[in-house]
């Protein structure tokens, strides 16, 4: 029994003194998972310049087992939006993506977010699309004059409550900001 237990991936909050890791964890996962989808030139604009900094409303979680950081993802809850799930390429396809997804999804829920938004790089489409995540848009980052290309996802984690509205009749106006960049949708 102690054998399971000790092979076990934790999920927990992140501590502040794991900033140095996570960054370079985020920097090797890009480096390595990203080659195939991305030019040099792409990873390079995304590597370039990461000074790890938490935001106020953001939260991150870390997957560790026996002591080491195995992956991390944030959830910036003021703007509903997850702002990266990064795996280190040696424990990729052990289900650590899908384990940091459900908490984040868990606190975005804890935190009264009914819908949570996610720029995806092409690389985690997939990922994302198999986790009921809808695609609303293909889009760019302009990240030190270079554009790469991603793509800005959705997902109703809980159903919304219904209201007697006129909604029905009239199209519904709604306003998504997605890592900064606003959208107007015209849904009908």
């Amino acid at each position: 029994m102690k054998l399971l237990e000790r092979n076990k991936t934790l999920i927990r909050v992140a501590k502040p003194e794991e900033t140095k890791i996570i960054t370079e964890l985020q920097i090797t996962a890009i480096e390595t998972l990203y080659k195939d989808t991305y030019s040099l030139r792409q990873i390079q604009a995304l590597t370039q310049n990461k000074n790890r900094t938490q935001f106020w409303d953001e939260i991150v979680f870390v997957a560790e087992k026996e002591g080491e950081v195995l992956g991390f993802a944030s959830l910036l809850r003021y703007r509903k939006v997850i702002n990266g799930i990064y795996i280190h390429p040696n424990f990729t396809c052990q289900e650590i993506e899908t384990q940091l997804l459900t908490a984040l999804e868990k606190e975005a829920i804890r935190s009264n977010i009914s819908v949570l938004s996610v720029t995806s790089s092409l690389t985690d489409r997939a990922f994302y699309a198999s986790q009921g995540y809808t695609t609303i848009a293909k889009c760019n980052f302009w990240k030190t004059g270079v554009l790469v290309p991603c793509v800005a996802m959705r997902k109703q984690l809980v159903a919304s409550k219904k209201h007697f509205s006129l909604s029905g009749f009239l199209p519904q106006v709604t306003f998504a900001t997605i890592a900064n960049v606003l959208f107007l949708l015209l849904v009908v």
